[in-house]
């Protein structure tokens, strides 16, 4: 399984449009022991004026083995699109390759 489990898209503001991005971390990446939020980066760029790529990336050594008894807590991470200041239209997203979605 990837690093981003799961992404959702929230239009939380209609004047300025802000768009948030929601990424829930693999649970394999986020066990009670291993999750530091300095252990992540994301980062975006715009493509052709329409396409947003945003990755999410982990220094997380998945080689070191953490024993785990806890419920560990769902992680994750609000990204703000950069969409200020765009025309009017359909975007796509793609996050870390794989989850992609479109918003108008």
């Amino acid at each position: 399984m990837g690093l981003v489990e799961q992404v959702e898209l929230a239009v939380i503001e209609s004047s300025p449009t802000q768009v948030i991005l929601f990424l829930k971390v693999s649970e394999a990446y986020s066990s009670c022991r291993r999750f530091r939020s300095d252990d992540y980066n994301i980062s975006q760029k715009l493509i052709d004026n329409r396409s947003f790529e945003v990755t999410l990336n982990s220094s997380i050594d998945l080689s070191e083995e953490d024993e785990c008894t806890e419920n560990v807590p769902d992680v994750v991470f609000a990204h703000p699109l950069q969409v200020f200041g765009l025309n009017v239209g359909t975007y796509e997203y793609v996050v870390n390759g794989t989850h992609t979605g479109h918003l108008n």
